[in-house]
């Protein structure tokens, strides 16, 4: 599992990415991961979708129901690791 920190100007937001269960939790909301490379990931929710790249850390959030495609929001990630688990 791995966790992701979105820096913004306001305040972080704490994200979690879990690839066993294909799942990404961000801001309260619940994404299914429905296409996974080396270079990137790639969730969806309703019309939303997520394009995570592994490499420089950049976040897309936009909205497939629109034609183009609209950015919803923009995000510069930091992998955090894991706190050591006592048992």
């Amino acid at each position: 599992m791995a966790e992701l920190f979105a820096k913004l100007k306001m305040k972080p937001i704490d994200s979690e990415i879990d690839l066993k269960k294909k799942i990404i939790h961000f801001q309260d909301h619940k994404f299914d991961i429905v296409h996974e490379t080396q270079r990137k990931i790639v969730a969806k929710r309703s019309n939303e979708r997520i394009t995570i790249d592994r490499y420089n850390g950049k976040l897309v959030i936009d909205d497939e129901s629109v034609t183009p495609t609209k950015i919803i929001a923009k995000y510069v990630c930091e992998i955090q690791k894991e706190k050591k688990k006592l048992f």
